[in-house]
């Protein structure tokens, strides 16, 4: 079953709920021109401040004392944890804000833009928190301690799967 509603196409499924193709393809573009390439630099600008990788981190092991092995683990651990929190409280409301604006530009609701940033935005900062501590930051923290930098930006993506269901119901819900 296709329908047209606001320019939109939709599909309604069995269960009588709406697939809007028109927003999925938005939350792809998003990700995949948007928010990819700028998790990408960010990962590395986190590096580059506090790195999680570092030589003494990166040392040959079997040269070093057990003390230095659990001081050089507590020090990944740390700078993978600080990495986290940073992209999940503060880099989050950036993420959801460009989320809002390119989806919102795609989709062709751009003119609503002021009233949903208005009445959506600080809901899907709050669901992006949520969403974090319900799971995605351990499983992000367990990503940055033990992948190196260069398949941090992909494990990440797999996890904002679930990350832009929750983002694209917030946002369009109403």
């Amino acid at each position: 079953d296709q329908r047209f509603n606001n320019n939109n196409i939709h599909h309604t499924t069995s269960e009588g709920e709406r697939f809007d193709k028109r927003r999925m393809f938005a939350m792809y573009c998003d990700g995949f021109f948007c928010t990819g390439p700028i998790l990408h630099y960010v990962y590395e600008f986190y590096e580059k401040i506090l790195p999680i990788e570092d030589e003494s981190n990166l040392c040959d092991t079997d040269t070093m004392t057990p003390q230095q092995k659990s001081k050089a683990a507590r020090k990944r651990f740390q700078a993978a944890l600080l990495h986290v929190l940073f992209d999940n409280i503060f880099m989050a409301v950036f993420y959801v804000f460009a989320m809002m604006v390119v989806t919102s530009i795609l989709e062709g609701r751009y003119d609503h833009l002021s009233h949903e940033i208005q009445n959506d935005f600080v809901p899907a900062v709050k669901a992006s928190w949520v969403a974090s501590l319900m799971g995605l930051a351990p499983m992000q923290l367990i990503s940055f301690h033990f992948l190196p930098m260069e398949l941090r930006v992909l494990a990440v993506n797999f996890q904002d799967v679930i990350w832009v269901m929750v983002m694209s119901w917030v946002t369009h819900r109403n």
